[in-house]
Formats: C-alpha cells, structure tokens, sequence
C-alpha cells in the first residue's frame, strides 16, 4: 500500500508539474538560446 502511493505522488509530480517547470526553464532561463532553449532546459532537468 505504501508503494502504490508512493508512486501516485510520484506520477501526478511527474505528470502534473514537469511540464510546466520544462515550459518555465525553457521560457525565462534559456530564453536566449532560441529553438535550442528547449533543449537545454530537458537536458538541465
């Protein structure tokens, strides 16, 4: 039982979040890079 919501937290973090920090990194910290500002921000995270 302990496992499974271990992994829900996990998932819905994942799922529900992630996006949304690559779209900000992508947006304010790699700005200046262009297309690859998309890239680095994956890679960085």
């Amino acid at each position: 039982m302990g496992t499974a919501i271990f992994l829900f937290g996990f998932n819905l973090i994942g799922v529900g979040i992630g996006q949304t920090v690559i779209g900000l990194a992508s947006e304010t910290l790699f700005a200046d890079h262009g297309q690859n500002g998309l890239r680095f921000s994956l890679t960085t995270i």
